[in-house]
């Protein structure tokens, strides 16, 4: 079965669409940007966290900063928080730093956020998840290793 998501604002990101020809003529494609943003705004259907931080090792590359952090405001803090910290975590701190400064400046106190959503009675018995400062997340796994 196949499932299709959309949002209902679709102006809001419509400059983070690419043209992109084909042979049968031109369609738009998602940015490396808005595509990052989308994976972690639709986690429960995306997959793991750790299929999301694959494809996201292979989009950083090609996402710029500036554009990242400009279309993110259309987002949910929770999105940008839970992309900031993966993309720091995987190395890309130069296109995570518009993120957490965004964050930092529009969000007092930043909540603290999880980064993978849980049923709240699976790990109700569980310590204290660890915790990331700078993009105030907790987690209930093992850190993500560095490339």
């Amino acid at each position: 079965m196949l499932v299709f998501y959309y949002r209902k604002v679709f102006s809001q990101v419509s400059n983070a669409l690419q043209d992109f020809n084909t042979d049968a003529g031109t369609m738009k494609l998602s940015s490396p940007e808005l595509t990052a943003l989308d994976l972690l705004r639709y986690l429960h259907v995306a997959g793991s966290i750790d299929a999301i931080a694959t494809v996201l090792s292979d989009l950083a590359t090609r996402m710029k900063a500036d554009k990242l952090a400009s279309l993110a405001r259309q987002f949910e803090r929770t999105v940008i928080q839970r992309l900031g910290y993966l993309l720091e975590r995987l190395g890309h701190e130069q296109v995570a730093g518009p993120l957490e400064s965004y964050l930092h400046e529009n969000y007092k106190p930043l909540p603290w956020v999880m980064l993978e959503p849980q049923n709240r009675k699976e790990h109700a018995q569980e310590s204290e998840p660890p915790l990331v400062r700078s993009t105030r997340l907790a987690r209930h796994r093992p850190s993500l290793p560095r490339d």
